[in-house]
Order: C-alpha cells, then sequence, then structure tokens
C-alpha cells in the first residue's frame, strides 16, 4: 500500500506545478497588453504616471499659494 508520505508528496507536487502554471500565465497576459499598447502607438506607462514625470512638492509645485490655508 502506498504510504502516506509518499501521497502527500505527490499532492504537494501537483499543487506547486499547478500554482507555478497559474502564475506564469498572468505574466503572459501582462506582457501581450504592453506588446498591444506598443504596436497601437501608446506609450507604455508603468502605474499612474509616466516615469520621467518629476513629483514637485513645496515651492516649486505647480499652483503654489503660500497662504491658501490663512
Amino acid at each position: 500500500m502506498i504510504s502516506k508520505s509518499f501521497l502527500t508528496f505527490v499532492v504537494l507536487t501537483i499543487l506547486s506545478l499547478l500554482a507555478s502554471a497559474v502564475s506564469s500565465q498572468s505574466d503572459t497576459g501582462m506582457e501581450a497588453r504592453q506588446q498591444f499598447k506598443r504596436f497601437r502607438g501608446e506609450p507604455i506607462r508603468f502605474g499612474k504616471r509616466a516615469p520621467r514625470e518629476p513629483i514637485r512638492f513645496g515651492k516649486r509645485a505647480p499652483l503654489f499659494e503660500p497662504y491658501f490655508d490663512y
């Protein structure tokens, strides 16, 4: 009769293979979307802003009004 440890090993192996297959499919979907955007001529953005767009805080920020709260 098959031992419980061998059966547990087989089940865990199958689950790990399924998990790795699902994660690789999600990566290919994201790459396909980026390729589709590239072929349409859209820039590929990372997040909500372009990677080279400056983040400005303080007095150099756009529409800075020093006495707005007073």
